[in-house]
């Protein structure tokens, strides 16, 4: 589960917020960033940190569908034994070249 709102998110990422700019500068004293490695003035983009967060918790929300059943039989199963498969005819035709026996891979 997301949290509600940009601060919630970030410090559940365990970030320091820091205000920047100064209250008599032009710039938005109201605005965050996030201190890494020294110094440094990095906004946050909400967006990338969703994303983030998204990925790095995919194991909480990954439902087994019919759709994504499927693509793990294509890309789990389909694809590796297309590869063995076009492995297995090429030495077969090398071997066959070399006028030597075909072998038994498995």
């Amino acid at each position: 589960r997301f949290p509600q709102t940009i601060p919630d998110f970030l410090w559940s990422l365990n970030v320091v917020l820091q205000p920047t700019g100064h209250p008599n500068s032009k710039t938005n004293p109201l605005q965050k960033s996030i201190k890494m490695g020294g110094n440094t003035g990095v906004k946050p983009n909400i967006h990338v940190e969703n994303w983030a967060h998204m990925r790095e918790h995919v194991e909480l929300s990954f439902r087994f569908t019919p759709k994504n059943l499927a693509k793990i039989a294509i890309f789990g199963i389909g694809v590796p034994l297309l590869v063995y498969s076009t492995c297995v005819s090429e030495f077969d035709k090398q071997n066959e070249k070399m006028g030597k026996a075909k072998k038994t891979y498995l």
